[in-house]
């Protein structure tokens, strides 16, 4: 419940910006949650305590609004809520009504990530504490106990996985595959922009030993709706030709697998114009 509020509180003041506290109070009784506003004035100072996250008062309009520049990390933060809110919407769903099976079908690989290891792991990230914990590896279909930095999360594919410095190398570890947390004592200094300019420039999860370059593809037509709905990287942008069969586009990356992969599920629908991609059609 108290995901559920956080999520419907800041989407509702960021789709109407300076609300006030008796406003606010009306929309969640709407949603069949009972708050007072000292509750939620407590609520407003976990989130920034916890996740960072400032809801600010404007004294002048009279409301709440987030700041602008905060945008970004707001509307990852409120992504991350709604997935641990639909899973926990799921579970109540299923001790009310088994009959929901019937009516919802899941992607066979796609797995909740459960929320005490997420909030463990991002614990340990806010205090800079090493940790312990064992990992399944879908490459070697094993186990591993590892301990390392954790730095960030990062989502791929409808996974979520944390970066992590493993000592001295970057590595990602799906949230779903972790167990047997342990958090230690020991403090670290976080080479976090140093990760995310490598992870920035790559597609996926696997970074290579190639340079970052320009990487052109022309598509058929038919495909610019699915390419435009689900980008291959943000460094992505069409190019205009002025053929109307054809759409083109330019990303700044260094081609790794998992770019290769999205690429070669085209196959002769797209034509590489310039950049060091192979495509076996």
């Amino acid at each position: 419940m108290k995901l559920k509020i956080i999520y419907l509180s800041l989407n509702y003041i960021k789709d109407f910006p300076y609300v006030n506290m008796e406003r606010l109070l009306e929309f969640l009784e709407r949603h069949d949650i009972q708050r007072s506003d000292r509750s939620v004035y407590r609520m407003f100072k976990n989130l920034k305590e916890e996740y960072g996250i400032e809801v600010i008062w404007d004294a002048t309009k009279g409301g709440y609004y987030l700041p602008e520049e905060e945008e970004t990390t707001i509307l990852k933060f409120l992504k991350l809520v709604e997935h641990f809110v639909t899973a926990d919407l799921f579970t109540t769903n299923f001790s009310d009504n088994t009959k929901l099976l019937e009516v919802v079908e899941y992607e066979h690989h796609r797995e909740f990530v459960q929320l005490e290891v997420f909030k463990e792991l991002l614990s340990a990230i806010q205090h800079r504490f090493e940790v312990r914990f064992s990992h399944y590896s879908y490459y070697h279909l094993r186990q591993k106990e590892y301990c390392v930095k954790p730095l960030y999360f990062k989502q791929y594919q409808n996974r979520w996985y944390l970066i992590a410095d493993v000592q001295g190398v970057f590595k990602s570890f799906g949230l779903d595959r972790i167990s047997e947390i342990q958090t230690t004592q020991v403090v670290f200094q976080p080479r976090l922009e140093e990760a995310k300019e490598l992870y920035a420039g790559i597609v996926g999860l696997n970074y290579s030993d190639s340079e970052r370059q320009r990487i052109v593809l022309e598509f058929d037509i038919s495909q610019k709706p699915y390419i435009e709905s689900l980008p291959m990287h943000h460094t992505q942008k069409e190019i205009k030709t002025g053929n109307a069969n054809t759409y083109t586009i330019e990303l700044f990356i260094a081609p790794n697998f998992e770019f290769q992969q999205q690429v070669q599920k085209y196959g002769n629908l797209v034509r590489v114009v310039e950049g060091e991609v192979i495509i076996n059609n």
